[in-house]
């Protein structure tokens, strides 16, 4: 008869094995990349770029992590993640080595929507354009997995004392500047129109309006699908403002440059006929003033001839 070992004990034997740091392969149940006791603290990891490979994060949106044990309270319950498992063993054996790489991504990413204000701390301060060639000479810090734009090193500690108070001013910046050309009219999580009293809310540096407290959360929950739909409106919005000022008629035919030459040049100008001619253009226009002219322009804008044809 096969001996057998009762449940009670078998259970126990695991424990113990557990507690020690001895459970042997294929008995573990856990998934340590799913963190399920570990709390967020800040704004998700929106960048889609791994800080470790580099490589985009698959849609199935890779390996997520939260920081800790790293003895740095600021990066203490922050969330990032890698494309893949392997990713995430080389971060945690050197978080501190990738940090920085992720700091970046996200300055970049963020940037481009970072609202146009003074720095929070000081608010006298005027701060550099974010979009401008001098966007990098602020103190650009990352709190979070947020994008702080700072005036000096002094407003950096004092941010650093109390982010909480600061990150108000940022976030209320942030909801008004996108509200500005948010393109969406309906909820993003029922969508039912959002009536005149929408609530409206940041995930991460992103505005989402929902109709009500509960759509609110289930975006906060599922903010990559919300954040898709809120990006397929602006890009819409941006092909319909292009087509409305993309020129028609004859000048349409003439490159970029060209145009911006004629309409320098002669502003409210009627353009008849628009031809290639050896390299460069030749068209027919009547000015506002009534004159008729003949023009041979290149690629460049260069008019190479202008000449009247009819002066009235």
């Amino acid at each position: 008869m096969r001996n057998t070992i009762p449940q009670s004990k078998c259970l126990l034997i695991l424990m113990l094995l557990a507690a020690t740091g001895m459970v042997m392969p294929g008995l573990a149940s856990q998934d340590a990349t799913r963190q399920p006791t570990m709390t967020r603290s800040g704004a998700p990891y929106m960048v889609n770029i791994c800080p470790v490979s580099e490589r985009p994060i698959p849609e199935g949106r890779g390996t997520l992590y939260i920081i800790q044990g790293i003895g740095d309270a600021a990066q203490e319950g922050r969330e990032v993640r890698f494309c893949c498992p392997g990713c995430l063993s080389a971060f945690k054996k050197d978080p501190k080595k990738y940090i920085p790489k992720m700091d970046e991504l996200i300055i970049k990413d963020q940037m481009k929507r970072y609202p146009e204000m003074n720095c929070i701390v000081m608010e006298d301060e005027e701060m550099t354009d974010p979009r401008g060639q001098e966007a990098m000479d602020a103190k650009n810090i990352v709190w979070k997995n947020r994008l702080v734009r700072l005036c000096c090193k002094k407003c950096v500690r004092m941010f650093k004392k109390s982010p909480d108070k600061y990150m108000v001013s940022l976030n209320a910046a942030a909801i008004k500047q996108q509200d500005k050309n948010y393109p969406l009219n309906t909820c993003v999580t029922s969508g039912r129109p959002l009536g005149d009293n929408p609530k409206s809310f940041l995930v991460g540096d992103r505005l989402m309006k929902v109709c009500c407290g509960g759509c609110q959360k289930r975006a906060e929950t599922d903010w990559r699908d919300k954040i898709a739909m809120i990006n397929a409106g602006i890009d819409s919005k941006s092909d319909v403002k292009e087509a409305k000022s993309r020129p028609s008629g004859p000048i349409s035919l003439l490159p970029e440059k060209a145009r911006n030459t004629i309409a320098e040049k002669y502003p409210n100008a009627k353009v008849f006929s628009v031809s290639k001619k050896n390299g460069s253009w030749e068209l027919t226009l009547r000015t506002k003033q009534g004159t008729e002219r003949r023009i041979e322009i290149s690629n460049d804008g260069w008019i190479v001839t202008d000449n009247v044809v009819k002066d009235t």
